[in-house]
């Protein structure tokens, strides 16, 4: 179980795998981030492999971070968080993509 945990998704691997492919890069990833924005996607656990994946994807492919419908879906997550003065709920999200929109600006 613990080889499990530790290999990436793979869809995240198939990001990396199209990071030439814009369009195929948002064709993963834009439902992967609006499951995020979903109301039951409050707490990390409950957003299944999508963080680790996208973890996986900065560490390998940074740039795919830097295309610019990659920012567009970032910053709807960044919309829909409600910001560091929330209580809890979103708090990761707003997290998450403060940091993937950093790596894609630094690797612009």
């Amino acid at each position: 179980m613990g080889d499990k945990a530790a290999s990436p998704p793979a869809w995240a691997e198939k990001v990396i795998g199209e990071k030439e492919n814009e369009a195929s890069v948002l064709a993963i990833l834009q439902p992967k981030l609006v499951m995020l924005t979903h109301k039951s996607a409050t707490r990390l656990e409950a957003c299944g492999d999508i963080p680790q994946g996208l973890h996986h994807i900065a560490a390998r492919a940074p740039d795919v971070f830097a295309m610019k419908g990659v920012i567009e879906l970032l910053l709807e997550l960044l919309r829909f968080s409600p910001g560091l003065n929330a209580p809890r709920d979103g708090l990761f999200q707003h997290h998450l993509a403060c940091t993937l929109l950093l790596l894609g600006h630094e690797n612009a």
